[in-house]
């Protein structure tokens, strides 16, 4: 991943984030030139040089700070000493706050996949995927009743968990059916440990 210049003016960097972020949502990365971004942001174009070296860059940052990896970060880097079941529910709680404090970050994932074909999130996934596997082979390790699946798959497959959870929930089934976001998390959680069909 790309790194964004050191900035001694932290309001300054501020302010070119939130207006970059504000313009890639209406118009997408292509559709945003420096230029607007400098004017909307009452600054000279060089003064975003000042603290990003490229409209890319700006784009990835402004990626990384909604993405809601950050929430669960630290129990990637640090085992939380638990169970999968109940890893789980935590990643579910964290990433519940997280979309409801920065629900743009669904129009950026949008425009990282039309625009850069996930290349920025692909190389972000692929820095975290070696530590992440080691926290998860510690927390199957304390699951004795798991059935023998690959820990790359359980990874995988918790990720599809979240993903078909936030991308049916911005739809607008929730306007015609007003139960469907009754204890909707809960409910794709426990399809997702115990499947669809009753019995052993």
């Amino acid at each position: 991943m790309g790194q964004h210049l050191p900035s001694r003016d932290q309001p300054t960097r501020r302010r070119i984030l939130d207006v970059a972020c504000s313009l890639f949502l209406k118009q997408g990365y292509h559709g945003t030139s420096m230029r607007q971004i400098a004017d909307h942001a009452q600054l000279a174009v060089s003064g975003i040089y000042n603290h990003f070296p490229s409209k890319e860059t700006l784009f990835e940052t402004v990626l990384l700070e909604h993405h809601p990896i950050q929430e669960i970060l630290p129990m990637l880097q640090q085992d939380p000493k638990v169970d999968l079941p109940t890893f789980i529910q935590m990643v579910a709680d964290r990433l519940l706050r997280a979309f409801q404090r920065r629900p743009q970050f669904l129009t950026l994932m949008v425009i990282e996949a039309v625009e850069f074909q996930m290349r920025h999130i692909g190389e972000l996934y692929s820095s975290l995927l070696p530590g992440a596997l080691q926290t998860f082979e510690q927390i199957v390790a304390r699951t004795p009743n798991l059935r023998p699946i690959p820990t790359i798959m359980l990874i995988r497959t918790l990720a599809g968990l979240f993903v078909s959870y936030f991308i049916t929930d911005i739809i607008q089934i929730p306007k015609i059916l007003p139960d469907y976001r009754q204890d909707a998390m809960t409910h794709f959680i426990d399809i997702y440990l115990r499947g669809i069909l009753r019995g052993d």
